[in-house]
């Protein structure tokens, strides 16, 4: 046998799904290919040789305090809202995406590159 058992299970389930796939997808893409089964193939093994592997050499605690983590949320909202703020054109909106009072909206200024 070439395959390993985790293997085999991976391309029986890949090859049942592309053969019922039309099922679901009848105005979809045509699955007849060997590209999408060789494509899920290779994630399912990289998934059995990379990731359990790796998953198994974290440590059970984290080494990132309390403070460290509010801190890294807090910039990551942050950073999260200016993005979908910046897609607004008035303060009110932009106020909501950023999570923030309508007057702590003091400036605003978004330019695409191409303006």
């Amino acid at each position: 046998m070439l395959l390993s058992e985790d293997t085999q299970e991976a391309l029986d389930t890949i090859m049942h799904l592309v053969e019922n796939v039309s099922k679901f997808d009848m105005d979809g893409k045509k699955y007849n290919g060997s590209i999408f089964l060789l494509l899920a193939l290779v994630k399912k093994v990289q998934n059995l040789t990379e990731f359990r592997p790796w998953e198994d050499s974290l440590p059970n605690q984290s080494s990132v305090s309390a403070g460290e983590l509010s801190r890294g949320k807090r910039f990551g909202l942050y950073a999260l809202g200016t993005y979908r703020a910046s897609w607004e054109t008035d303060n009110d909106a932009i106020a909501e995406k950023m999570g923030v009072n309508q007057e702590d909206v003091l400036y605003t200024w978004f330019k695409d590159d191409d303006e």
